[in-house]
């Protein structure tokens, strides 16, 4: 038996089915522990989490590097499986100890598929509009599905670009965030910034027309002593 526990241990994946019912993960040199950073951070990836959370084996000090090396591969696949699990559900926390990110209103899963509420909370977050011919609600079947393979973080960085490029002055950006293309666009904010300047104008004229009478006033007073 000795035997079979050495060759299992020298990394036999035979033997370690027989001794311990698992063929240890990539990086994995032993089943009792400790465990290398390398070996931790090829099961914590394997069970769908980030080296972006918080909770990554990269990230854990000495003390919580000690707990996990008191554990066996067994009992680290387990816990690092229940801290993905958990992620999906209402715990923020454990999205950012898997993820690094805390997921946004209505999302509940980081990989999709994603609900049409959950991308709507994406899009207006990110400032686009329902009106944009890309919202989410006007996206048929095959688009939605193109957005169900996409995670979390790309989804937030793909409608970001989106805005970005129709900030920018691209008609196609415009019309997918805002659902306005760039002469229209260009038309509001030009009729925004006369607005501001008609107001800032109107403004100054009152200020410059106080300061005249004020002025006139002080000057008669000068003049006229006993008025």
């Amino acid at each position: 038996m000795e035997d079979v526990k050495l060759a299992a241990d020298g990394g036999n994946d035979d033997h370690q089915l027989n001794c311990y019912g698992l063929v240890f993960p990539d990086n994995c040199d032993t089943y009792y522990g400790p465990h290398s950073v390398q070996c931790l951070t090829t099961i914590w990836e394997w069970k769908g989490c980030l080296n972006e959370g918080t909770r990554a084996p990269v990230k854990l000090d000495h003390a919580d590097k000690e707990a996990v090396d008191l554990l066996t591969v067994d009992e680290v696949l387990e816990n690092f499986e229940l801290v993905q699990v958990e992620a999906h559900g209402s715990d923020k926390d454990k999205g950012l100890e898997c993820y690094g990110i805390v997921f946004p209103d209505n999302c509940d899963t980081y990989y999709g598929p994603h609900s049409v509420e959950c991308l709507t909370t994406i899009w207006e977050w990110k400032g686009c509009l329902g009106e944009g011919t890309k919202a989410p609600v006007k996206l048929d079947h095959i688009e939605l599905h193109d957005v169900d393979v996409i995670n979390i973080s790309g989804i937030l960085q793909n409608f970001e670009a989106i805005r970005v490029e129709a900030n920018g002055g691209d008609d196609g950006s415009q019309l997918e965030c805002y659902g306005l293309g760039n002469f229209l666009f260009l038309y509001l904010c030009v009729m925004n910034q006369l607005f501001c300047i008609i107001k800032f104008y109107w403004l100054n004229q009152c200020i410059s027309t106080t300061r005249t009478i004020y002025k006139n006033k002080f000057r008669q007073q000068q003049y006229n002593p006993m008025k």
